[in-house]
């Protein structure tokens, strides 16, 4: 009984990050590549983009509290973090987001 409480609140749960743009359709390929030899697969992945993202934002925010801000820095960690959100991970709006930042740092640097 709570095994089937676990799964039916896991699959909820996966619906309304669906449902939030959290995740895309590339979830559902990655979940297509697990399989009994490797039944961590999803998982290893999700902590590895959680773990890059992270690494990439607070870089992000260094680099932005900086007295005299590398745009060339930020510009190539906006692009990490834009490969790194194309993995399935709600690509519609990180990438977005990512783009968006991208075009400003460019704007910026030609600016300065």
């Amino acid at each position: 009984m709570a095994l089937a409480a676990l799964k039916t609140q896991r699959k909820n749960l996966v619906q309304s990050m669906f449902d939030e743009g959290v995740l895309d359709n590339q979830f559902n390929q990655l979940q297509a590549l697990q399989d009994s030899s490797n039944p961590n697969f999803v998982d290893e992945v999700v902590t590895l983009f959680c773990n890059d993202a992270e690494r990439i934002v607070t870089d992000l925010n260094r680099y932005l509290n900086c007295q005299i801000v590398d745009f060339n820095k930020l510009d190539s960690h906006v692009h990490q973090l834009k490969g790194s959100s194309s993995s399935g991970y709600g690509e519609e709006h990180s990438f977005g987001a990512a783009s968006s930042l991208s075009s400003m740092i460019e704007s910026l640097v030609h600016i300065a």
